[in-house]
């Protein structure tokens, strides 16, 4: 079922995702998780915030949908992903822009969100997101030391 939705450019429902988020979360060893590609929705977050916990950080990798795309087609011509197709981008990009992007605005909000642009090089990339992760002192949570949610366009897909 995941899978069918997923190439479809679709979400999961929020019980399962939250369900499955969860238990991995509690038989996990080390308590330091960084999610990629979620929370999704708005109402994904919250839930997340109730049932699991606040994330102590959110990053969202700023990617536009021209970068995006040639990404994810390149990565198509040895991934043998059938998402990796440019319908199933826009669609994507699409839901990402009305299901996801509220999502920056709510954790904008609570002064957690912190904004990374990806066009740079993946070595610049990498070592903004070293330096902004060192700037936080984290305390210990419920289940949880440390979740950090990664959020943009194409997040979770490996890019």
């Amino acid at each position: 079922m995941c899978a069918k939705l997923m190439k479809e450019g679709k979400l999961v429902p929020d019980e399962l995702t939250l369900q499955l988020i969860k238990n991995a979360m509690k038989k996990a060893d080390n308590k330091n998780f960084l999610i990629d590609g979620f929370p999704r929705s708005l109402d994904q977050a919250k839930s997340f915030a109730i049932t699991i916990q606040e994330p102590n950080f959110v990053l969202f990798f700023d990617c536009p949908l021209e970068m995006m795309t040639e990404r994810l087609l390149e990565r198509g011509k040895t991934s043998g992903r059938s998402d990796d197709n440019a319908g199933t981008i826009k669609k994507l990009f699409d839901t990402f822009v009305s299901q996801s992007l509220p999502v920056l605005d709510f954790y904008k909000g609570k002064s957690v969100a912190n904004v990374i642009s990806s066009v740079p090089s993946p070595n610049m990339v990498y070592n903004e997101v070293i330096g902004l992760m060192g700037k936080y002192s984290l305390k210990p949570k419920p289940v949880a030391d440390i979740v950090v949610f990664v959020l943009g366009p194409g997040s979770g897909k490996g890019t």
